[in-house]
Parts: structure tokens; sequence; C-alpha cells
């Protein structure tokens, strides 16, 4: 499978393929390529048998293209943990790295990886990464944009995207860390967050992609 064809079946994935239809034109927007290239990728995975497509409707994955991306975002996730805790990287500097790396790793190394790793739960953003059985562990979390002024609530898990995780860094936000929901603006106005040691105002567009679970419920 080449890595074009893995970058395919993750997205897909990541856009709820393994268990839903998945647009044509929303796995164009998820890849910033055009629905030209999409259609003949389409073809190229049919063959395959990674996908099943249904004119007018979408794409899902089969066994296979399930499996094959859950691996893809395995092998990801482990070397963002990698490069985070063992080489220094910031987490809004390793996915591009990781996006190269993940490509490039035998099964032996993926499992030597995750072994030498102490099989992680999440990676440096909180995703689950997929034990070496394919098995996701979820958490009931929920978006931030989603909290009432007075919650407690804790930080699981944050969009990897490089402008949001900048952001969050420049305001000393940490995956893990407890804060008291202090204020929601009126107008869809931002969100203040305090904690023992700080305060903090979140965008309302950054709060649609910070997940949180309320203080207790782990």
């Amino acid at each position: 499978m080449t890595s074009s064809e893995q970058d395919y079946v993750k997205a897909i994935y990541e856009l709820g393929g393994h268990e839903k239809l998945v647009s044509n034109k929303s796995l164009s927007e998820e890849l910033s390529v055009s629905p030209a290239s999409v259609s003949e990728m389409v073809k190229r995975l049919l063959a395959g048998n990674y996908i099943i497509y249904e004119p007018y409707k979408g794409i899902s994955l089969t066994d296979s293209g399930r499996n094959k991306a859950i691996q893809v975002i395995r092998r990801h996730r482990l070397w963002e943990v990698f490069l985070v805790e063992h080489l220094g990287y910031n987490w809004d500097e390793v996915h591009e790295e990781a996006e190269m790396l993940e490509h490039t790793m035998s099964q032996t190394f993926e499992e030597r990886l995750y072994t030498y790793l102490q099989a992680p739960k999440v990676c440096p953003h909180g995703s689950p990464i997929p034990n070496l059985d394919g098995v996701i562990e979820k958490r009931n979390s929920f978006s931030l944009q989603d909290v009432d002024v007075g919650e407690k609530i804790k930080v699981v898990r944050v969009k990897d995207d490089h402008e949001l995780l900048n952001y969050l860094k420049k305001l000393n936000f940490k995956l893990n860390a407890e804060y008291t929901v202090e204020d929601i603006a009126p107008y869809n106005g931002p969100i203040t967050l305090v904690s023992s040691n700080q305060s903090m105002i979140i965008g309302r567009e950054a709060s649609k992609h910070i997940f949180v679970i309320r203080q207790g419920e782990e």
C-alpha cells in the first residue's frame, strides 16, 4: 500500500468512515486535494478492497481498510509520543514529522517502539493510541464550547492542528490540566478558565476543538 493510499484510508477513518459514509467533498477538504484526485484514489482503493463506494452517497472502509487505517494512526501517534518524550519536540511541532515517519516503519519496528514507549494510551494531544490488537479506548469527553459557568473540568484532548496548538502553547494551556469555568461571554464570546495559579481566556472558535471531561468522571 502506497503512502498516499495510507493517507487516504487514515483520513476516511478520522472522518468517521469506519462507522458511516464519508463524502468525496469532505475527503477533498480534509486532505486539501482536488475532487479529481479523490475520484482517482477512490478507484485505486476500490481495486485494493480497502473501501466500499456508494455512488452519490459516499465512502466507507472495509475491514481491511479499517485495519490499515488503525495501523497508520497508531504509527503516527507513537512517533508523536517518541518525538515529545525523547527528542524534546513541542506538541505543535510533531505532526509533520510523524506524517513522514508513519510510512517508513516495519511491523517489527512498530511493535518494538510500542513496547519501548511502554504501551502509551494517548498521543501528546490526548488522542487515543490503538493497541497492537487494534483496540481503541474511548473516553466520554465533550467540547469545551458546551461547558457551563461554574463547571470544573479536565482537559483530555486537543485537535492536532498546528495553529491551534501554537495558540494554546502561548497561553500555557496544558493537557490534563484542571480548570473551573469562570465566565462565558454573551453573543458567542470567549470562555474564561481559572485554575489555582492562572486565568486564561479561550476564543470560542478554539473551544470547539478542545475536549474535556468533568472533574471526577474519569
